[in-house]
């Protein structure tokens, strides 16, 4: 699988799953993940009964929720098309110098 598909996976997961933000609940014998819902309350989603017995698996993917990828494959989209453009100009300016060297002979 390429870098460019996993990020469309990546992207089409992140605008089916529900939106966050989302944080971790201590059950006391495990964690879920929750939904914040701004007033200091977490909700479970509809569906959502992860059960994880690691408090760092959990961090990790409450971090991960669907606004946060969103935004991580946008930012690696944006600086994909910085370094092509930064390809081109480079491969422009060698050209310039190779026209600089050329005249000079």
């Amino acid at each position: 699988m390429t870098a460019s598909v996993k990020l469309e996976e990546l992207e089409a997961l992140a605008k089916a799953a529900t939106p966050g933000p989302w944080s971790v609940y201590d059950r006391g014998v495990g964690y879920m993940i929750a939904l914040d819902n701004g007033v200091g309350h977490r909700v479970l989603p509809e569906g959502f009964r992860t059960d994880l017995g690691r408090k760092e698996d959990a961090e990790f993917i409450a971090a991960a929720d669907p606004q946060t990828v969103s935004e991580l494959v946008a930012h690696i989209r944006w600086l994909k098309k910085e370094l092509e453009a930064t390809d081109r100009e480079n491969v422009n300016l060698a050209r310039r110098v190779e026209q600089l060297k050329g005249g000079q002979s």
